[in-house]
């Protein structure tokens, strides 16, 4: 057997394996969230006072083949990466990812099968993209936490500049959005670009604030995560899109049309709703405050889906 069908096998053979562990870190990620939220918001608070653009909290791969799991936070300016004077602190959550350490050794027993095709740095590269890749689907999970970003005040406490990003994931590597705010007021003819645009890469995780949006066909768009803040829209169309994590908050939503749309787990914040149109949209875990809910245009199936969050 030549080494590349070799490793392809014994990645597929392991990779139940791998995927299990995974599965077992991201369990153990969801026990002990409160305790990384605090060291999270932590983070934060040792900011000095000056105004930042882009928070990373970054895995270290090079810490991973010692088998040292940090989480590096590093603060920049709007020079990103060249800011001459970054904040930084690092942060062990040994923890989580220690379910890794029994099959990262029952992986190095394993290739001792393939005499002369495998060797340790293949079962090392594998443990440490199975790693990484639980680090991500984290990030996936903090999106949920932080859209209630502005109600929390150690890190709105620290000062920001007007467009700020926080991010999770690899360093100067694959990364996820999992907060954001970019009050730089936008216009009608900068959504219709956007929308027109044939793969919608400048609507994911995009943001609408102070918009007045009146026409706009975002039929079977990708929006997920978006965000429409302080906006008014009118007589758009998202039939059939994915609005998954999106969040609207304070606006006026008229004669939208939201048919057969992916939303579930959106948010809809203070809105004030007329005439939208939810036939066969998908509503699992939609989060409405109470002072705005559509639900005189739901079906009862629908109603009985969505979330309603108490202002305390």
């Amino acid at each position: 057997m030549e080494r590349e069908a070799a490793l392809k096998q014994f990645r597929e053979e392991q990779y139940p394996i791998l995927r299990q562990c995974r599965d077992n870190c991201i369990y153990e990620f969801q026990q002990k969230a409160e305790e990384m939220i605090a060291n999270i918001k932590k983070a934060f608070a040792l900011l000095p006072d000056r105004e930042f653009a882009y928070f990373y909290f970054f895995l270290l791969r090079c810490d991973l083949i010692k088998r040292k799991y940090t989480i590096f936070f590093q603060a920049q300016d709007d020079q990103w990466f060249l800011d001459p004077e970054p904040v930084e602190w690092s942060f062990s959550v040994e923890s989580v990812f220690a379910g890794f350490h029994e099959v990262w050794d029952e992986l190095l027993d394993k290739q001792k099968w393939y005499v002369g095709k495998l060797n340790v740095y293949d079962v090392n590269a594998m443990v440490c993209d199975a790693i990484m890749e639980s680090f991500r689907m984290m990030g996936d999970l903090l999106r949920f936490y932080f859209r209630d970003v502005e109600e929390m005040p150690e890190i709105m406490g620290a000062k920001k500049q007007k467009v700020w990003q926080i991010y999770w994931g690899e360093y100067r590597g694959d990364s996820v959005l999992i907060a954001q705010a970019d009050h730089d007021p936008k216009t009608e003819s900068q959504w219709l670009q956007a929308i027109r645009e044939e793969n919608g890469a400048d609507l994911k995780e995009s943001y609408w604030y102070q918009a007045e949006l009146n026409q706009g066909n975002g039929e079977k768009k990708d929006f997920s995560f978006a965000v429409f803040e302080d906006c008014t829209l009118r007589n758009l169309i998202f039939r059939e899109s994915v609005l998954i994590g999106a969040r609207f908050e304070n606006c006026l939503i008229e004669d939208c049309d939201f048919e057969g749309a992916d939303c579930r787990m959106a948010y809809f914040k203070h809105c004030t709703w007329k005439n939208p149109k939810w036939k066969e949209a998908k509503l699992q875990h939609v989060i409405f405050t109470k002072d705005g809910i559509p639900a005189e245009w739901m079906d009862s199936h629908q109603a009985g889906e969505v979330l309603i969050k108490e202002e305390v």
